[in-house]
């Protein structure tokens, strides 16, 4: 018999793994939860910690915070080559498309005051 570290439950040696303090149900518990999940509650928890921390090593740590933007925004500048011929083809069928709408948008506003004229004429 063993105590789980996790749930203090005390259970069979079949049920933990070889040197290990937590059962097999806690640690597949832990496992299903991501750890973005839980990230992202510890922050929502603690926000004002957070904040704190975040700009107490950005005040200490400005030169390497800035190196890491601007090499950042270097390489997507690289990402992007307006010059590649799928870029400016798919550039092309999306203002293609944005224009199509537009006229459509437009002609039907168009016959809509044209009806509208009509009954006003009679």
């Amino acid at each position: 018999m063993k105590v789980c570290k996790i749930c203090n439950i005390e259970k069979q040696l079949e049920e933990f793994r070889k040197q290990r303090r937590q059962c097999k149900a806690c640690i597949a518990k832990i496992r299903s939860e991501s750890p973005k999940d839980s990230s992202k509650l510890y922050y929502q928890k603690n926000k004002v910690k957070m904040y704190e921390y975040t700009k107490k090593y950005r005040e200490e740590n400005r030169e390497k915070v800035n190196a890491n933007q601007n090499e950042y925004i270097k390489n997507k500048r690289k990402c992007f080559d307006y010059s590649d011929e799928e870029y400016i083809k798919s550039e092309e069928s999306w203002i293609r498309s944005a224009i199509e709408k537009y006229l459509k948008l437009t002609n039907k506003t168009h016959e809509k005051l044209k009806i509208k004229n009509t009954d006003r004429n009679r």
